[in-house]
């Protein structure tokens, strides 16, 4: 009865409340346990259903695919790289307003913007190219994991769209924090993601356009000096499997 997609239209938001939320409330009241992906969801159905306790699980990265990636030769060109699926909802547009601001600034800069993937999203392609005329962007097709794993951590900078009106961690999130790369969110969503980033230490949060400009610039000039962070194994799929595996003990031994 969260869902923002059922939220937003005036019938499916009358069955939403007067159907699924009592439903709901029934049905998850006699759970023993109740986990959910974030701590900003957790609080939402802990309200729901009057402050039962929510555990977060985390989906998380798998440790194995990210230690042969240490090596990997960076890119010539100071490289933005943005993995997979664009939403209708989230805010290209003052990515791609914050990247024109930054080189009709400093025309001298060097960069290049690649989208992995978007080729299979003909309406987001459309959208893109029609707000990027003249910018260095490129685009690629979609790719096995493991070799888009491997593009990414050639690239100096990973991109995450979001929007402060739709909360959603994205899959891609994890992979990013375990590249140790530099995040760049746009446009802040003042929920989930700044909460998994800003504990990370990893992201530069944005809300607009000139936000945009001025983190790209300084992850620019620190280009050379940047070191790719340590995973946090937090996120590890391992661990969030023995978070959840201590959840069920739980229930079992009845504590």
């Amino acid at each position: 009865s969260t869902n923002y997609h059922l939220a937003e239209s005036g019938i499916q938001r009358w069955i939403q409340q007067k159907v699924h939320l009592p439903i709901e409330k029934k049905v998850v009241s006699t759970a023993s346990a109740i986990t959910t992906a974030a701590p900003s969801f957790g609080k939402e159905v802990s309200e729901l259903l009057g402050g039962r306790k929510v555990d977060v699980i985390y989906n998380g990265f798998f440790e194995e695919k990210f230690e042969v990636l240490k090596d990997i030769a960076p890119k010539p060109k100071f490289t933005l790289a943005h993995a997979g699926t664009i939403y209708p909802y989230q805010k290209v547009e003052t990515l791609i307003n914050g990247l024109r601001i930054l080189l009709k600034e400093k025309s001298e800069m060097e960069l290049e913007l690649i989208f992995y993937g978007l080729n299979f999203q003909p309406d987001q392609l459309r959208r893109v190219k029609e707000v990027s005329n003249g910018l260095p962007i490129r685009f690629v097709n979609r790719m096995p994991h493991d070799k888009l794993l491997e593009e990414l951590a050639a690239c100096n900078v990973m991109l995450l769209l979001a929007t402060p009106t739709k909360h959603q961690i994205y899959a891609k999130v994890f992979d990013y924090l375990a590249l140790g790369k530099p995040v760049l969110l746009v446009e802040n969503d003042h929920g989930p993601l700044e909460e998994m980033l800003l504990d990370h230490d990893s992201g530069q949060l944005c809300s607009n356009a000139k936000d945009v400009a001025s983190a790209l610039y300084k992850l620019y000039l620190n280009k050379d000096n940047a070191e790719a962070k340590e995973a946090d194994p937090r996120f590890s799929r391992k661990h969030q499997a023995g978070v959840l595996s201590t959840i069920i003990h739980s229930v079992l031994d009845g504590s």
